[in-house]
């Protein structure tokens, strides 16, 4: 087991920040753990605290993949632009990625998203009513970002790879044993400072330090997250994760190659 600083941030290559708990479809998709977490009393993660998380992982030549949603809708922030701009700046070598709904898309917004830096626009399909053709042309016409559709037609759990049924995540044991390499991948804060176990943890009962409070390297080497990122990796999914049964083929991200077991 290697516990240095430098080889559990160099295995970080997702930084995931739950910059509200906003979303326009909260109410909609009931399967969607935001509609049980509530959006009524706005909930902001500080932009002091998400430099602080950039500043640390940038002494150690980021070059992962940052995002700035996990269950929230990160176009009904209007930080957005200047967040994907500060991660390309503090960052040089990371890759900023969105998805989004789409329903706050337009010709001035889909720009703002490509002149900040963005890398990658993911849109969410959830209505057959809605043309989003326009918005893939207009970005891929830019030549500097990236755009794809998911269809996400059903209004279910069920999505194309399957592994989208989080609710019910406390409910169940599937007595899955492949090993997990989520958590030593992933740097996840939701909306309130928490490093999250994983993003399919909805509730974050499990969390290893608050970043507007605790130094990032404090969180990193948090006894217990290193505890549960070996267990993890022998297969031992035991409390919250026994609910869970993603493959390892779905826990090694593709930056595979770089991932130091």
């Amino acid at each position: 087991m290697n516990t240095s600083i430098e080889f559990q941030a160099r295995n970080i290559k997702f930084l995931e920040f739950e910059i509200s708990n906003q979303c326009q479809y909260a109410y909609v998709h009931q399967w969607c753990p935001r509609s049980r977490l509530g959006t009524e009393q706005l909930v902001r993660l500080s932009k002091h605290a998400i430099q602080k998380v950039m500043e640390y992982f940038a002494k150690f030549g980021f070059n992962g993949s940052v995002y700035f949603s996990i269950y929230n809708e990160p176009l009904t922030d209007s930080r957005i632009f200047d967040l994907i701009k500060m991660a390309k700046e503090a960052m040089p070598l990371c890759k900023v990625q969105m998805y989004t709904n789409g329903l706050l898309l337009n010709p001035y917004t889909v720009d703002r998203l490509v002149d900040a830096g963005l890398d990658t626009l993911r849109i969410s399909l959830y209505s057959d009513c809605i043309e989003y053709a326009w918005a893939v042309n207009r970005v891929r016409k830019s030549g500097k970002c990236n755009v794809s559709i998911s269809p996400r037609l059903s209004l279910s759990p069920k999505t194309d790879a399957g592994y989208d049924d989080r609710i019910g995540l406390y409910d169940r044991n599937l007595n899955c044993t492949d090993p997990c390499y989520m958590p030593i991948q992933y740097f996840n804060v939701n909306c309130k400072g928490d490093v999250m176990l994983c993003w399919d943890e909805w509730k974050s009962s499990v969390t290893f330090g608050n970043v507007n409070t605790d130094s990032v390297e404090d969180i990193l080497m948090n006894p217990k997250r290193i505890s549960v990122i070996e267990s993890l990796k022998k297969g031992n999914r035991y409390g919250v994760c026994a609910g869970c049964d993603r493959p390892t083929e779905m826990c090694i991200s593709e930056y595979r190659s770089d991932l130091k077991l």
